[in-house]
This record gives C-alpha cells, structure tokens and sequence, in this order.
C-alpha cells in the first residue's frame, strides 16, 4: 500500500503516488499525495497510528512545482483500523484518515510577501481512506482528499482518487518486486495547476502509470517461518517510474489549453528498518530517495521555463 503523501510528496505514493503507497511512505518520494504504507497490526488491536516528518530540497506533486528554495519540512500523521481479516479473496481491509502538511521559508513560506500568517504554513491536506488486499497480491484504495492552504497560497481543492496496484513479490519469493499501479483521480472542486486559477481553466482528470521495481538487500528482522510479515524486517532498494498524464484538463495552461503529458517522475530510495530502537516506543523506519523529473512543456512554463527537477529527501516514520 502506499504510504502519507510527501512522505508519502517528499520521498512520497501513488504518496500517493499522490499518489496509494507506498506504496510509499506519504509524500516527498514518491510525489504523490498517498496514504500511509501498508499498516500493521497487532491481532488484539485493530488500530494503528503512522507519524511521519520528511525534508526535501524541492515539493513537486505530480510533476507541478509547489516550492524549490528555502527548507521544506513536511510532517503527517495517519491512523488506521483494521475493519477486516480473512481467508477469502479479500484478505485485509481498512479504513483510514489523515493529514499531510507542508511547512516553507521560501517565497511560499516565510520568505515571501504574500503569506498570510500563519506563514510558514503552506499546506495542510485533510483525508479519508479505504484500503484493501485482495488475493494473488492485488491491492486497491480509494481516497478523498480536501488540499488546503493556511497561509492563502491556493485555493482549496477537492478530490477523490482510487489506485489499482499489484504486488507480485510471491513470484520472485519476495527478493524482488516490479509492483505497477494505476491511479485515477478526479477533481470536484478547484485545480492543482494554478494558485489562483485563470478564467477558462477547468478541474480536472488525472492518471498516474507507475512502476516500483524493488529489491531486497538485507532482512534486519528475526529468523522466522517463510513468509511471516511479522518478523520480516527487509532494507530494500526501489527504483521507482511515474508517468503523469492528464485525460482531462489536468495539466492545463494560462488559457485553459491541456497537454497530455504532464511529466516523468525516475527514482531511486532506499527504506531501512530501524530495529536497534526496538519496538517498546513503536515500529521505526528511514527512507531516503533522489528523484529526476521530466516536465511537459506547461509544466515547465510554471516551472520558470526549468524543464527537469532534481528532488533529494528523507523521511522518518514511526508506527505504533
């Protein structure tokens, strides 16, 4: 599953990807607004609590520039309950809400003139999953998603976004992952693309095509049964491709004119467990990823004419 969207937008899936996870963790990574990584649960307590904090160089969500100068710090939360458990086709299900925010010193932060206090506060996105494992490794998740600004840099928006992936790890015994997904988002209510939307510009329809294909090195966790999540602490290598595409007005001009090809997000990122810590104060973890992107030519005009990105972030998480 995907994990909090920078952290699941700073190294995050698809976070999700926007895009969901991890999938990754929410945001910085994966640059996308996703939920949290696949939560884990103890049999006796269906509920679990993901915090995360990650740093990036550069906020990019789905190839559109948010900030790249000043630090950017970018804390989330998410708390899950397990609603299922069985051994049909539909092996786990949960429910989840969360929040991802994003804190600048740059022109859209502190630095800049036009930041209504509280300044430093850029984003703060509000939302609701349903997630699912399925069968033969399938997982899907559908996610609303209310994106705000507390210092009045955008306009809200309103989306919901529904993401197919498949973790084909049982087919290379779990030392290895291509992991594709497809997610679909929609907006209902204001647009992604533009801070103070032009006349004639439309909400749109977005479609991310993305790969993860990931690697294990090394397995930190205790000796164990084949297969047993449990005690499988693996530090894996991933090197995750987006594609993001508009079907609708996603990736649009001053003048309302779409493009298709709104950019190619290629990375690399490395999760390592953190088990030296123990678990009497939760489950940690670090994850840290470069990102080269790609803009399509709109993209690349808000971009200040810049048509590639490099993005370096880390993130820290701890579930309980």
């Amino acid at each position: 599953m995907e994990a909090l969207r920078a952290l699941t937008a700073i190294l995050g899936m698809a976070t999700a990807p926007d895009d969901v996870s991890p999938p990754p963790p929410p945001g910085p990574v994966a640059q996308e607004k996703s939920p949290a990584a696949e939560p884990t649960h103890d049999a006796a307590n269906p509920w679990s609590l993901t915090l995360t904090v990650g740093a990036t160089n550069a906020y990019f969500f789905r190839c559109i520039p948010e900030e790249d100068r000043g630090a950017i710090v970018q804390p989330a939360f998410e708390l899950d309950y397990e609603a299922h458990q069985g051994d049909g086709w539909l092996k786990e299900a949960w429910l989840g809400v969360g929040m991802f925010n994003s804190l600048h010193s740059g022109p859209t932060g502190t630095g800049g003139n036009t930041a209504e206090p509280p300044k430093a506060w850029y984003e703060a996105d509000y939302y609701f999953t349903m997630q699912g494992r399925l069968e033969h490794g399938f997982e899907l998740s559908m996610t609303w998603w209310e994106y705000t600004s507390p210092n009045s840099q955008f306009d809200s928006i309103t989306e919901v976004d529904a993401t197919v992936a498949w973790d084909d790890g049982d087919l290379w015994e779990h030392a290895f992952k291509i992991h594709p997904s497809l997610t679909l988002a929609r907006e209902l209510r204001g647009q992604s693309e533009f801070s103070d939307p032009p006349p004639g510009t439309n909400s749109g329809t977005y479609l991310g095509l993305g790969i993860a294909p990931e690697f294990t090195l090394v397995d930190l966790g205790e000796p164990g049964e084949k297969g047993d999540e449990d005690k499988s602490l693996p530090l894996t290598l991933a090197f995750p491709v987006l594609l993001n595409l508009s079907l609708d007005h996603y990736y649009e001009d001053a003048n309302g004119n779409d493009e298709t090809f709104g950019g190619l997000d290629l990375g690399a990122q490395l999760d390592v467990p953190l088990p030296l810590l123990g678990t009497a104060f939760g489950q940690w973890s670090f994850q840290t990823g470069v990102h080269y992107l790609i803009l399509g030519d709109h993209m690349k005009a808000q971009n200040g004419g810049e048509g590639s990105q490099w993005i370096v972030s880390g993130v820290i998480s701890v579930t309980f």
